[in-house]
């Protein structure tokens, strides 16, 4: 499961083959911060799954959790190495799923009202009903 080539630079990621297709994702060894490690299956999301993964979209934790049909909170437990390589295989195996993600996002923008993101993006804390301005970040 490692996407590095030989010289250090990183693969790019095709989606799944079609023997991952077949087999049902990819597996390979993790390893956890305990130092145990495991045998798992990154698998690419049924479509019956799309709509509740995109209930996770802003959660790569959660899509990795679900991708390697483990309990939420399971990849947290993972050496950073390790979680770094099952999210890149989990975007590889699930790219249909990101697109139809892409392709629902844009109707959704699509059917907005003329303006409306504009409207939105421009509008000050008050005029939202928030009442609160976002907070400065030091550089």
């Amino acid at each position: 499961m490692n996407p590095n080539l030989a010289d250090g630079k990183t693969a790019t990621l095709p989606g799944p083959t079609k023997d991952e297709l077949l087999f049902g994702g990819a597996g390979g060894e993790v390893e956890h911060e305990d130092g145990t490690r495991e045998k798992v299956k990154v698998r690419p999301f049924k479509v019956k799954e799309y709509k509740a993964a995109r209930r996770h979209v802003d959660d790569e934790m959660r899509l990795v959790d679900m991708a390697c049909d483990r309990p939420a909170g399971w990849s947290e437990t993972l050496t950073p190495e390790t979680y770094e390589v099952v999210a890149q295989v989990m975007g590889r195996m699930n790219v249909r799923f990101f697109g139809w993600v892409r392709r629902e996002l844009a109707r959704q923008m699509d059917s907005l009202p003329s303006g409306a993101l504009d409207q939105v993006i421009t509008s000050s804390p008050s005029q939202t009903g928030s009442g609160t301005a976002a907070p400065e970040f030091p550089l």
